[in-house]
């Protein structure tokens, strides 16, 4: 499973929490660099937009899965991980992590064991 499909897997609760903290601007990071940084609407701003004809109703679930599905085309395979987070302006901005999904962690090698070695085990 890729940092990606852990995070879409989780884009629910990350929502419920981004709109409980209503951070201004999302944020998502890719092996510790920004790669994303867009406003982030309030339910009114949804709710408001979908009051114009013929424009879709948009959820914050939505918004980020779409966010995620772009930035893993762009970015496919991750090094280390993927952040979800929340900016809010100042200086210097406060960032907070709402989400991280790490890429597995490869076992390291086993070191060689010669057969005479491995013999007396």
């Amino acid at each position: 499973m890729t940092p990606w499909d852990a995070l879409t897997a989780r884009v629910k609760p990350i929502a419920q929490k981004l709109e409980a903290l209503r951070p201004p601007l999302l944020v998502i990071r890719v092996d510790g660099e920004t790669t994303l940084v867009t406003a982030w609407p309030t339910p009114e701003d949804l709710e408001a937009h979908a009051r114009f004809p013929g424009m879709p109703r948009l959820t914050l679930e939505r918004r980020i899965a779409e966010a995620l599905d772009k930035l893993a085309r762009l970015y496919p395979n991750p090094r280390q991980s993927v952040e979800v987070c929340g900016q809010w302006p100042g200086h210097p901005p406060r960032l907070e992590r709402v989400a991280v999904a790490q890429r597995p962690a490869r076992a390291p090698p086993r070191p060689a064991v010669s057969p005479s070695e491995a013999l007396r085990q």
